[in-house]
């Protein structure tokens, strides 16, 4: 079971017992405004010939952030939302069921992931029911919610290109925002009434695959009979990427270069230093640098300071 389904289905349904059915008013009213805790769906609360004398001292209140589906001889009839409600309002001598909906602010971490990146978003939603027969038929109501929204998010900001920390949250934004609209969400029985996004972080460690993407650029490079390696900066969650070769007129006139690659190459450059004949390192920023896509390798680096280095 993945991390998302552990959190959320148990808090899916709750399904009463027959000795948990309420026989009072204040009962009734007490089941139906507690279902805001955990549970999203509380039900079916049975009352097999009406409401009857049961309710002649009063009605019943539905607070806000609750939902109430109600079923007449098995057949959705309409959705209560906030207000007070009494025994007149359904049939005498008919089935009456009840399902209490939790439909105030839920936040939910969700953790995006693409081959390249890691990224947790907490997410804010509040919604209404507006498909009785859709939400009953879910047995997973609040589980398939928000695999949808990690889906969809999920789509939003990974694809077609990883994209910067900040583009990533401009990203889940705009992708927020176009979730009301969704048709798998309607075709739950939800209407998403409000998504925010609370916070997020992108993983601050670099990931297995940009090793592995480095690795390669590194295994070019050494078939090109240049010198190559690659090492941890634990310290700052980066890669160094050393790379050196000699002067193409004097095999000991020594060229290193180090390239210390964040966490989002390719899409982030990396920081170059140059050294030569072993003397301090200087900051490297040629035009490459200034220009850089993700379509960029440490094989063009290499290229461009061979250029710029080599003896007039």
């Amino acid at each position: 079971m993945s991390t998302l389904r552990a959190e959320l289905a148990p808090q899916d349904r709750h399904e009463l017992e027959r000795d948990e059915q309420p026989r009072t008013t204040a009962a009734l009213e007490q089941l139906i405004n507690g279902v805001t805790g955990a549970t999203i769906m509380c039900g079916p609360i049975t009352y097999r010939r009406g409401l009857g004398r049961l309710f002649h001292h009063g009605g019943f209140m539905v607070k806000p952030g609750v939902d109430v589906v109600v079923l007449v001889d098995g057949k959705p009839q309409e959705i209560l939302r906030t207000g007070t409600f009494n025994r007149y309002s359904w049939p005498a001598q008919r089935r009456i069921d009840f399902y209490a909906v939790a439909t105030s602010q839920r936040n939910h971490e969700l953790t995006l992931t693409s081959p390249q990146h890691e990224m947790s978003v907490t997410v804010a939603v509040i919604y209404k029911v507006i498909h009785a027969q859709a939400l009953l038929e879910s047995s997973n109501p609040l589980l398939d919610l928000f695999e949808i929204v990690q889906d969809h998010l999920r789509l939003r900001l990974f694809t077609p290109n990883l994209p910067h920390a900040e583009e990533a949250r401009v990203r889940i934004s705009y992708a927020l925002d176009a979730l009301s609209i969704l048709p798998a969400i309607s075709a739950l029985g939800f209407k998403i009434e409000q998504c925010r996004m609370l916070s997020w972080a992108a993983n601050p460690g670099p990931s297995q695959s940009v090793r592995a993407l480095l690795m390669q650029q590194i295994e070019a490079l050494q078939a090109q009979q240049l010198g190559a390696e690659l090492s941890d900066d634990k310290e700052h969650g980066h890669y160094i990427a050393h790379i050196w070769f000699a002067d193409r007129d004097n095999r000991d006139d020594r060229i290193d270069i180090f390239c210390s690659c964040p966490p989002e190459y390719p899409y982030k450059p990396p920081t170059v230093f140059v050294t030569q004949r072993g003397e301090d390192q200087t900051e490297y920023k040629p035009d490459l640098l200034k220009h850089w896509t993700s379509s960029n390798t440490l094989q063009q680096l290499a290229e461009a300071v061979m250029k710029d280095f080599e003896p007039q």
